[in-house]
């Protein structure tokens, strides 16, 4: 099948893990590397804009909300999308909006320590969103960790792009995703909000 790389975010050890779009459905897939890994290599050459024709299969066992793992046995660049990828996006995807589409089925709710996460036993059937900001979304550096501030939430920033004071203005296309299962100390189990990247605002003023 043909795939679009729409993220590439940071794991443990500077790997990457590598989101993208089926087409021409434009479903979403999470590209799993060869074997057993759910990580790609510091040197992967997939970037946002990659075209890609891959070759593999679901994994037999998924757990929610990281239903869109797609285990890779063949993988061959094709080049860059050649269109317009965040009005395309807009165009063939659910994205969430004000007064529209919620976001993560409103399975969302605040931690202790002012995040954003889904518990067990209310867990949406996806773990990859884009949402057209009604907000802006403020950069702040705590440790050696971005984050962006969305109201009083603050939610980790995995992306590739670097980030500027205001990065996401109210009108940008963003695309959010769910870490995996974890436990901090101290706390329950839950899957973290992350920023993974965005789009600025079109000319137009709106998607």
């Amino acid at each position: 099948m043909k795939i679009v790389v729409v993220g590439k975010t940071r794991m443990s050890n500077e790997q990457w893990c590598i989101g993208g779009l089926r087409l021409p459905d434009w479903a979403s897939v999470r590209l799993l590397p060869p074997g057993q890994s759910r990580a790609w290599p510091t040197d992967t050459p997939l970037n946002v804009g990659s075209v890609c024709e891959v070759e593999g299969a679901r994994p037999a066992q998924v757990v929610l909300p990281h239903t869109e793992d797609f285990r890779i046995s063949h993988l061959v660049q094709l080049g860059r999308y050649t269109g317009d990828l965040p009005a395309d996006i807009c165009r063939n995807v659910h994205v969430a909006r004000k007064g529209g589409v919620p976001l993560f089925e409103k399975c969302l709710c605040r931690t202790s320590r002012n995040s954003l996460a889904i518990r067990h036993g209310k867990v949406p059937n996806f773990s990859t969103q884009f949402w057209v900001a009604h907000r802006p979304l403020v950069h702040e550096v705590i440790g050696e960790r971005d984050y962006f501030r969305i109201g009083t939430a603050r939610v980790i920033y995995v992306g590739a792009q670097r980030p500027i004071p205001v990065v996401v203005a109210v009108g940008s296309l963003v695309r959010l995703s769910l870490a995996r299962w974890w436990a901090p100390e101290d706390q329950e189990e839950a899957c973290f909000l992350q920023v993974s990247g965005w789009w600025p605002p079109p000319a137009s003023g709106s998607w």
